[in-house]
């Protein structure tokens, strides 16, 4: 019998891939830790819960969009956004950058924050780590 690899957990709940990890995160938030590599590519992501992204030190390609009042961290690893995506975008909600992450834009800036439909929304940000903008 072939040995499961899995590449993530959220609790006792694991994960094969990161498509699958990110998917339940974004779905119902938690502390995300991704304990193997991947060369998955991934999407973006809307996070409307409290979620924890610890990347154990791997570096990946991926959006995050937070919303809901949700408080969002990201830890431990690289960022890297998709093309035209910035690597999160805060529409009400907070994320936290802590100091081993860094987000690495591919347009314009690493994190965008701004409320387009909803006056009461809360924006905030903590960046401990490092922002690279897009080149050029």
């Amino acid at each position: 019998m072939e040995a499961v690899t899995y590449v993530a957990n959220v609790g006792t709940e694991k994960f094969k891939t990161y498509v699958e990890a990110f998917e339940y995160v974004a779905a119902n938030g938690g502390d995300l830790v991704i304990t193997g590599a991947s060369d998955e590519t991934l999407g973006v992501y809307n996070i409307t819960k409290n979620a924890t992204i610890d990347l154990g030190g791997q570096s990946i390609t991926a959006a995050f969009v937070v919303d809901g009042g949700a408080q969002f961290e990201i830890d431990n690893g690289t960022v890297t956004a998709p093309a035209k995506n910035d690597v999160i975008y805060i529409k009400n909600g907070k994320a936290t950058v802590e100091a081993d992450a860094t987000l690495v834009a591919s347009t314009d800036c690493a994190v965008f924050m701004k409320n387009l439909d909803n006056a009461e929304a809360q924006l905030a940000l903590d960046v401990y780590g490092t922002l690279v903008g897009a080149e050029g």
